[in-house]
């Protein structure tokens, strides 16, 4: 004789649902699949704004409260203290601070079911040094320092020009085309350390990390010896920021640059999110800095990249 089942048709109601709901939340996370992170390696460069690193499962993004803990190790050392680490539905924002130093770590990423790792190259450009801090690590003026890097150098074998402008915004490339004097090496310095050299006709770029006094050196050397020398001086600057003004509960529609792969919206400072586009609304009176950092460029070096700012005034 089969087996009554003695509850009550609500008991046995609810007790099936219950097994529906897990059995769905089962078939959901095991139909999740395996997370892919977005690029495999990683290249985090000093004084730039930053990387994203995209994590998605099955195409989909992986939900931000499903991103555990992340580290930045080399072995068993742990110096997840040299990134700013912020997530959101889909991504990591992976940004250097004053910390980072030059080398090849792994980065550890805890999502669903496993633990990624990712190889990380840090960092690949230089640290701008201006005028200032330079003057205060070597503990000299400004002018002594001027001309310790040959501020208003031209050797006289050959005349070169390098004609900077005044000033470049920070993500900018500085491209600039020359041909040595024959049989003629030549060497490009950047604040100081050579970031380019060989021989023959070529074009030197270089993309600006951040704001400050850029020092450009351009050096054409035959056996040794200095047959042409120019040196200038550029300054780099943040892109001004666009102000506007909205009414609380009334929603912003904010644009990032075009010509870039990944972009990163940050409100005073918090990520929001990885789009092309934002859309924001704020609850309540204020002033709130927005920004979104367009990296991956479409054209030009891969390194370039461009920050846009919003300076929004909320109102009643």
């Amino acid at each position: 004789m089969p087996h009554r089942d003695s509850r009550s048709i609500p008991q046995r109601a609810s007790a099936l649902l219950l097994v529906l709901c897990l059995g769905l939340t089962l078939a959901h996370t095991a139909g999740a699949g395996p997370v892919t992170p977005t690029p495999a390696q990683l290249n985090i460069r000093a004084m730039q704004p930053g990387v994203l690193l995209r994590l998605s499962g099955n195409g989909q993004p992986v939900p931000a409260a499903q991103i555990g803990a992340v580290r930045f190790m080399v072995e068993t050392r742990d110096y997840t203290y040299m990134l700013s680490i912020q997530k959101t539905d889909g991504a990591l924002l992976l940004t250097p601070t004053d910390d980072i130093q030059m080398g090849s770590y792994s980065l550890f990423v805890e999502v669903p079911g496993e633990t990624l790792s990712i190889p990380v190259l840090a960092p690949l450009d230089l640290l701008p040094n201006s005028l200032e801090c330079l003057s205060k690590k070597q503990g000299k003026s400004i002018d002594d320092i001027k001309k310790d890097l040959g501020l208003s150098t031209t050797l006289a074998r050959k005349q070169v020009e390098l004609n900077l402008p005044d000033s470049y915004f920070q993500g900018q490339e500085l491209t600039l085309s020359l041909s040595p004097a024959a049989h003629a090496s030549y060497e490009w310095k950047i604040n100081g350390t050579a970031v380019a050299k060989g021989t023959g006709p070529h074009t030197f770029s270089y993309v600006f990390p951040g704001t400050g006094d850029y020092v450009v050196d351009y050096t054409e050397s035959v056996d040794g010896v200095v047959v042409a020398q120019s040196v200038e001086m550029t300054m780099v600057n943040a892109e001004p920021a666009v102000a506007l003004e909205v009414k609380k509960g009334v929603r912003v529609d904010l644009k990032g640059p075009e010509g870039f792969g990944d972009h990163a919206w940050l409100t005073d400072g918090a990520l929001q999110g990885t789009g092309a586009t934002l859309s924001k609304t704020f609850d309540a009176p204020g002033t709130h800095l927005v920004t979104c950092t367009a990296m991956l460029p479409v054209s030009g070096p891969d390194n370039a990249f461009r920050i846009v700012s919003y300076r929004i005034t909320v109102t009643d």
